[in-house]
């Protein structure tokens, strides 16, 4: 039995057969709670910065470099485990980095000053790095082009929602067992992820004990037809190829312009509830947890948004990008609106609109990762995700310095706004209608 449509290239807009079985769901159901660990594991610091401030005697430039500690060293490993998972598989890859950023969660409670958490943060940083670039090359495998917009819609749903669950899950904790303890916990949690995940997962579905013939046969003839057939450790696009390619360097661009913005709302947005609008430590967990709230909303939607659209326009190109663009602008234009608002509920409002529109195109951009590296999918995401890392990098630290030196939050916040702005124009570079590694492919700009 035939299980693929003979019909024309995705492009053209085709609809496939889908099969019997659902292997491939569990899969996508397994990188979602992992999704939403990592995120539930990287936030809870905003939210214990007061008393892990007070008890270590940091101030808000040291507490800036603490945040920023997480990201440089997720995006010094961000390349090298994209490249490890291609080369090894991600079923390997993602049990080791699991382990290790769990461990380090786990001993974050143990640190006893400024020094031993900047290395603990970095470490647990170069952990997570792994996270997301092995799963974009997983899903890879297992979903076709025109289901990966949805795909990386619901993996970016869970993780907003560890997110907005992790600000009032540990409020609630540190005043139950204190921030040493929350961070044990949270660090147990990846333990038992990864235990169950090396058991279970196989890196190719045709090896996965649970999949039905029909399901094997349709992944089969969906790989063979998009050329994904038999991955090529060893073979694939060169450096110079991804590190070149006009849409990588502008999604790198829009990714690392949002990471940037976004990145106010993970490590300061508590304090500057706080301290420049009054607000009490409960009232702070629950507001500060509207963006994410908002970024499931936009990640999922952006998840259909983006697949429909590739549909009604017949193919990638245009759909991915208008997606970002829209996204990334008016992300923008909500952020500046709030900085215009003295009450603080309406500024919070407008903040968490901008989280809604902010991760409206993060399925669109992980799905065009999936499909301009198709098997090099680990690299390309390692690449764009360092740029991620790089934004995230410096937004915790410029506004430590500037609220240090008595900028106040004004002008930090003015930046971060123009910055969404500027994530927008990026998305106009971004052409994932061809796979990398395909030759005679091209680019043909932002017409």
């Amino acid at each position: 039995m035939n299980l693929a449509t003979n019909l024309p290239d995705l492009d053209e807009g085709p609809a496939r057969i889908r099969p019997a079985g659902f292997v491939r769901y569990q899969v996508l159901g397994m990188f979602s709670i992992l999704a939403a660990i990592t995120y539930l594991d990287r936030i809870c610091m905003s939210q214990a910065a007061g008393p892990i401030s007070a008890e270590l005697g940091l101030d808000k430039r040291q507490m800036g470099w603490v945040f920023s500690a997480f990201t440089l060293g997720y995006l010094i490993f961000e390349v090298p485990t994209g490249w490890l998972g291609d080369r090894i598989g991600p079923r390997r890859v993602l049990t080791r980095v699991v382990l290790w950023w769990s461990a380090f969660t786990a001993v974050t409670g143990l640190v006893m000053g400024l020094k031993s958490l900047l290395l603990v943060r970095f470490c647990f940083g170069g952990g997570e790095a792994g996270a997301f670039p092995n799963i974009a090359r997983a899903l890879t495998r297992w979903f076709p082009t025109e289901q990966r917009g949805r795909a990386q819609g619901t993996i970016w749903t869970t993780a907003r929602i560890g997110a907005a669950v992790s600000l009032p899950l540990t409020q609630w904790m540190l005043s139950l067992v204190g921030w040493k303890m929350t961070f044990v916990i949270y660090g147990l949690v990846g333990l038992v992820w990864a235990g169950v995940f090396r058991v279970w997962y196989r890196d190719e579905p045709a090896d996965h004990p649970d999949i039905s013939d029909e399901e094997r046969n349709w992944i089969a003839s969906w790989q063979k037809e998009q050329g994904t057939a038999e991955a090529d450790p060893a073979g694939g696009a060169s450096w110079r190829a991804i590190l070149t390619n006009p849409s990588v360097l502008g999604l790198c661009g829009a990714t690392a312009c949002s990471a940037f913005a976004w990145y106010f709302f993970a490590t300061w947005m508590p304090t500057y509830l706080k301290e420049a609008r009054g607000m009490t430590p409960n009232s702070v967990a629950n507001l500060s947890a509207l963006p994410f709230l908002a970024g499931v909303l936009g990640c999922a939607l952006g998840g259909w948004m983006s697949d429909s659209l590739v549909a009604m326009m017949g193919g990638t190109r245009y759909a991915r990008r208008a997606v970002g663009f829209i996204g990334a602008t008016m992300a923008g234009v909500c952020f500046l609106l709030s900085l215009q608002v003295k009450s603080p509920i309406p500024t919070v409002l407008l903040m968490a609109l901008a989280g809604f529109f902010n991760d409206l195109p993060a399925s669109s951009l992980w799905a065009a990762i999936m499909d301009l590296g198709e098997r090099d999918a680990g690299r390309v995401a390692g690449v764009v995700n360092t740029a991620s890392g790089i934004g995230a990098f410096l937004s915790p630290i410029l506004f430590g310095e500037l609220i240090q030196l008595g900028w106040g939050w004004g002008i930090p916040l003015t930046i971060t706004g123009i910055v969404f702005l500027a994530g927008g124009l990026c998305w106009l570079f971004v052409d994932p209608s061809r796979a990398i590694s395909r030759p005679g492919d091209g680019f043909e700009g932002i017409a």
